[in-house]
């Protein structure tokens, strides 16, 4: 009932490489794109001595190889073989913690205690899938879970092809003034500039 409720669409597919995908990587990057860890965990492997590429012991962090002119690349003395591409249009709803774990979040005494964005995830499903962007816990709408490092930055960059939409309920009736100071990308403390931005107002509700 709950994939029911909250998968939208699963997709999974083999993608066209684009010409940037078909240069050479770092052997970091090849074992996340094939799923073995996060960037600082890959990291680790190379520098103990753990990865190979082409036979021999790469520790160099800086060492690329292009498995598509046949470079080999090693862990533990198996082939590094990169996942599918996999794309899933989630429902977060309101409560579930837009986070894949949370045992470094700050609030110690939740840890644990709160649904997370992966808890949504099909069991059958296994590639090692990132959130593109977050919602906060008390907020729903659409996230997309990938591997495809390369749409996630398109997606999550404020320079990117995606447009965000948010639909928001405030408290008060802020004025026309308010709204273009927020639609000029204003500088917030403890927020940063932000971007310039398109505000309508949908519907003002009458007080009960």
């Amino acid at each position: 009932e709950k994939h029911e409720q909250i998968i939208m669409t699963t997709i999974k597919m083999n993608i066209a490489r684009s010409a940037t995908d078909l240069l050479s990587k770092p052997l970091h990057h090849i074992l996340v794109d094939a799923g073995v860890g996060s960037r600082k965990h890959t990291l680790s492997l190379v520098h103990s001595g753990r990865v190979c590429l082409n036979g021999e012991i790469a520790k160099d962090r800086f060492l690329t190889a292009n498995l598509s002119v046949g470079d080999v690349v090693t862990l533990d003395g198996k082939v590094v073989i990169p996942e599918d591409l996999r794309y899933l249009l989630v429902h977060k709803p309101r409560g579930v913690l837009c986070s894949m774990n949370d045992e470094h979040d700050w609030k110690k005494e939740l840890v644990g205690q709160r649904p997370l964005l992966s808890s949504l995830i099909p069991s059958h499903i296994s590639e090692r899938l990132g959130h593109a962007g977050r919602l906060d816990l008390d907020s729903e709408g659409l996230v997309l879970l990938t591997n495809d490092r390369r749409i996630m930055n398109l997606v999550i960059e404020p320079s990117g092809f995606c447009r965000k939409q948010y639909v928001v309920t405030v408290m008060g009736s802020p004025s026309e003034a308010d709204l273009d100071f927020l639609r000029g990308g204003p500088k917030i403390g403890g927020m940063g500039q932000l971007l310039p931005c398109r505000i309508n107002v949908l519907e003002k509700i009458a007080p009960t």
